[in-house]
């Protein structure tokens, strides 16, 4: 769910249209998104959360996971998330 696809100028910052915060990029909504923050916590392993501040990282162990309950989950929470928007 990037923003990236509706920018003119790929330089601008568009803010999250969830939360108004940060960049609404795909790290935001995976990671950081408040209005997302209780869904997230019931569907992505806290393995994932571990450090304080989200990575590229930790979004590409949970991206590039091969156990089937993260999958299944990360696809569950990606629907959440279209939903939303």
């Amino acid at each position: 769910p990037s923003n990236y696809h509706l920018r003119d100028d790929p330089t601008k910052t568009l803010a999250c249209h969830l939360c108004g915060f940060a960049e609404g990029d795909d790290l935001h909504f995976l990671f950081i998104c408040p209005i997302l923050s209780d869904t997230r916590s019931l569907l992505i392993h806290p393995k994932y959360m571990r450090r304080n501040i989200p990575n590229t990282v930790a979004m590409k162990n949970l991206l590039q996971s091969k156990d089937p309950d993260d999958i299944h989950n990360l696809s569950k929470f990606l629907n959440c998330i279209n939903n939303v928007l």
